[in-house]
């Protein structure tokens, strides 16, 4: 009469030890910390709001303007900052080839892959860090 009992307690303990053991999600740095994560955004930034300055898009020239930096986010700030990342995308999308130039050269000075720079830049975007002024 034991026996069933035990084997329950049995498949019950390994069941625990299984959800224990689960992995927990995989985060992709890429053998950076956040504060160098974030100075690697911050340059690709910077690089590409002069493209669009130089280019003359004078929309983002004025959303720059209007975007604040060190203040608490509010939901009018972080709804600006999609719009703005938005127009720099579509600034990029219309300059490939010195979007791609200040990516290349990006790569190059932090030894990074094309697939740690976009990972870098979409955390930047998800995240919502400050946009360099």
């Amino acid at each position: 009469m034991l026996k069933p009992f035990l084997l329950v307690l049995t498949l019950g303990g390994v069941a625990a030890d299984l959800a224990v053991a689960a992995p927990a999600p995989v985060v992709r740095n890429f053998g950076l910390s956040e504060p160098q994560r974030r100075a690697i955004w911050t340059h690709t930034m910077r690089g590409q709001l002069s493209i669009a300055e130089q280019t003359q898009d004078e929309g983002l020239t004025r959303m720059l303007s209007a975007e604040t930096k060190g203040e608490k986010r509010t939901a009018q700030s972080a709804s600006l900052s999609c719009a703005l990342m938005s127009r720099i995308d579509a600034q990029a999308a219309r300059q490939p080839p010195l979007i791609d130039e200040l990516h290349a050269r990006i790569r190059r000075a932090y030894g990074l892959s094309q697939a740690a720079l976009d990972g870098i830049l979409r955390e930047g975007e998800q995240k919502g860090w400050a946009l360099p002024l």
